[in-house]
């Protein structure tokens, strides 16, 4: 059990997000970002869900979010700011638990053993690897086809349950996509109004 009682850790909090929120440095935004991180696990440690037993490490009991919301308040925390801030928080906030907590503690209340970080570099490295062993850069159809099956494959009525982070985060990525469509169909406007060059045959 932590050592500060819930009334501290909120002030505690409260405390953080202003500071946060005040502060330039990018420096300072990422370390304050740890601290809250901390502080925010220190919380769910102290609350239980419906069946008294396991904890709430995913943050999702009434108790927990009611004193979020005490704290949200006491730091005129911006909606606007709540989702960005949220986002940010979540990789600390998921290092932090996975430090903090057991991997049967945290599959019980829905969550991966496994560290953002983790997820992360396993995520690259497959990435890597499908990129070197598939499509050369240059097979433009081939690449825009495989990113249409991609977009197709989503599934739109799972955005209903996406938490709000993970709806920045998809629009965030969906519209560097748009970007780069536009981009790309820009060149093709260009080459598809000049007289195609003839390709000579490489030499073995």
């Amino acid at each position: 059990m932590p050592s500060r009682s819930v009334a501290e850790l909120e002030v505690a909090l409260t405390d953080l997000y202003v500071s946060y929120l005040a502060e330039i440095s990018k420096d300072r935004r990422n370390a304050l970002l740890k601290e809250l991180a901390a502080a925010t696990v220190d919380l769910r440690e102290h609350y239980k869900l419906a069946d008294g037993k396991r904890t709430d490490w995913a943050g999702r009991s009434p108790g927990y979010r009611a004193s979020m919301k005490r704290v949200y308040e006491a730091a005129e925390v911006p909606e606007v700011e709540k989702v960005r801030i949220s986002g940010a928080l979540r990789w600390h906030t998921g290092e932090e638990l996975r430090n903090r907590a057991s991997a049967e503690e945290l599959a019980e209340v829905g969550l991966s053993s496994t560290k953002p970080k983790e997820r992360l570099q396993k995520t690259r490295d497959a990435l890597k690897a499908m990129a070197e062993d598939a499509t050369p850069q240059a097979d433009i159809p081939r690449l825009a086809a495989y990113a249409q099956a991609l977009l197709e494959y989503a599934d739109e009525t799972a955005i209903r349950s996406l938490t709000p982070a993970e709806c920045v985060a998809a629009r965030t990525a969906l519209e560097a996509i748009l970007h780069r469509s536009d981009q790309l169909l820009s060149v093709l406007d260009t080459a598809e109004t000049k007289p195609q060059a003839v390709r000579r045959p490489q030499s073995v």
